[in-house]
């Protein structure tokens, strides 16, 4: 099963690949349109069925027009520091976007992590995520940023991807971004 796994890691990087140079040749024509985004977000989360956090994000990143752009978000429970713990959740993704003067939005996928530190122990799990992002700018250069997020996180110690348990949160995040374009 393992190597079924690796292969469709390795054919999904490669495609990946092949995207990203067909959009740069194609962007080469025209320009590279691009939105650079610097902003805060309140997320609000929910983990299976019985629990809802709400979260303080800092988002980064870059939309490309019809080409790859990168996304990083560090996410804090607030709560957690009063009560003095620690519970940070952060996302490395790869978006494909569209930009325009209106709005620009990504879809995006990568990977993630979960740090929960307490009195007495900690955990580190590592996870996957898929979302939407738009930016909604303004006259200025600070605009609204909306997101929406599925992640899943590995709990266990099972040797197999398959064989793995996960658990599953959704956010959705409303916060002001700065925006630059080029």
């Amino acid at each position: 099963m393992g190597a079924r796994i690796r292969s469709a890691v390795v054919l999904g990087v490669l495609a990946c690949s092949a995207v990203g140079a067909a959009n740069a040749a194609a962007q080469s024509g025209r320009g590279n349109v691009s939105a650079s985004t610097l902003g805060l977000s309140v997320e609000s989360w929910h983990i299976e069925d019985d629990v809802a956090l709400t979260m303080i994000a800092l988002h980064t990143g870059r939309i490309v027009d019809r080409g790859t752009g990168v996304d990083f978000t560090v996410a804090a429970w607030p709560e957690g520091l009063i009560e003095g713990g620690l519970l940070l959740v952060s996302d490395l993704g790869l978006g494909i976007g569209v930009v325009r003067d209106d709005a620009s939005a990504s879809i995006r996928a990568g990977f993630s992590g979960l740090v929960a530190v307490g009195a007495e122990a900690g955990t580190l799990l590592p996870g996957v995520h898929a979302g939407i992002t738009a930016v909604i700018p303004s006259s200025v250069p600070v605009g609204l940023r909306l997101d929406g997020v599925f992640r899943a996180f590995r709990v266990g110690h099972s040797a197999g991807f398959l064989g793995m348990e996960f658990v599953p949160t959704f956010s959705i995040g409303f916060g002001v971004t700065r925006v630059s374009r080029s």
